[in-house]
Parts: structure tokens; sequence; C-alpha cells
């Protein structure tokens, strides 16, 4: 559930026949705020430029939207719910860049 520059900058490891599916849900919208947290744990002044003053809060409750109703997101989900409902299909294994946005 991370975009091709969260993916490029930190490449999954997987265990061997592991089928690694990409749903990238902020791919019509990369600079949404939950796709820029890693970058900005390791640039704190990028950090206040994108959320400081009081903009946190809009710009986290945008890209939340985004998360659910981008049709990357749409398009993204659907065949990952649909393959995770199956028993043949299980155990998944998820994630997004930090954790907590994305993957809830």
């Amino acid at each position: 559930m991370r975009t091709a520059d969260e993916r490029a900058a930190n490449p999954n490891i997987v265990p061997p026949g592991t089928e690694y599916l990409v749903v990238e849900i902020l791919a019509d919208a990369s600079g949404a705020a939950p796709a820029q947290i890693a970058q900005g744990l390791s640039e704190p002044k990028a950090v206040q430029e994108m959320l400081g003053g009081g903009k946190a809060e809009s710009r986290f409750t945008d890209g939340y939207r985004q998360i659910v109703s981008l049709p990357s997101a749409l398009t993204g989900c659907r065949p990952f719910f649909t393959d995770i409902s199956q028993p043949e299909r299980r155990p998944p294994a998820f994630h997004c860049t930090t954790g907590k946005d994305r993957t809830g």
C-alpha cells in the first residue's frame, strides 16, 4: 500500500513463495500527507513547511479522505479485499510506510 517512491526508498523483503501485490492507494495523489511521513522523519525542515503553522490537521484530513476516495484507492483496494476474503489466499501480510494511515 505504498507509493512507488516509498517502495524504491525501502524495498520490501518478502519470504520465498510470497505473492507480492502492489496496491498503490495514493498513486493519484502522491503528495498526500500520509505518503510524505517517511520523508518528514528524516527532514525536519520539510515537515515544518508541510505541517507547521496549523496545516497538519487539514493536510491529514484531506489525505485520509484521499485514502478511501481516490480512483487509485478504489481500484487498488478491490483486488486486495477480494483476495484476502478467499481462504486459500490467507494469511495476508500488508503494510504501508509507517503502518498507521493506509493500513490502519
